[in-house]
């Protein structure tokens, strides 16, 4: 059983501006919800700070996109502290440029429908695709072209 979900970005972690990653996920979110980012450029946490009060807000925004398409609430648990979950969603460089969210964290594990699926809507806005269906690091094969780009790397 895998502890984690990944998904392969199409660039750099490092390509990825701060302020525009809040901002996409922020659009995965009801309004003022509480996002942040810590972290070097290579190696960041997108954090949500969310209140189970806002839990079925969350659902129903994240279900709206197609997202949460299963009976995600018997697969919520209590926060582990006080009324809150404290979600985290990690970009890495790891041998290639990852978009990964850990099941068996803290609150992610609690609230495991909601960040699974914040993660899987952030990775689909940048265009990532889902590690195992990613060629391994090791065939150096482009996994996107980018515009204008013709001829094959050396």
């Amino acid at each position: 059983m895998s502890f984690q979900e990944e998904w392969v970005l199409p660039a750099s972690v490092q390509s990825y501006a701060d302020d525009d990653l809040l901002r996409r996920v922020r659009r995965l979110l009801p309004d003022d919800m509480a996002v942040r980012i810590s972290g070097q450029p290579s190696c960041r946490t997108i954090t949500v700070d969310l209140a189970e009060s806002e839990v079925q807000a969350v659902a129903s925004k994240l279900e709206a996109r197609g997202q949460l398409a299963w009976d995600w609430r018997d697969d919520m648990e209590p926060p582990r502290s006080g009324d809150a979950y404290d979600l985290h969603i990690e970009l890495v460089d790891d041998g290639r440029p990852i978009l990964r969210v850990y099941s068996n964290s803290g609150e992610n594990r609690r609230a495991w429908p909601l960040a699974f699926s914040i993660a899987e809507g952030l990775a689909d806005d940048l265009g990532a695709i889902p590690e195992e269906d990613a060629p391994p690091p090791s065939d150096r094969i482009p996994l996107f072209i980018e515009p204008g780009k013709t001829s094959k790397p050396n």
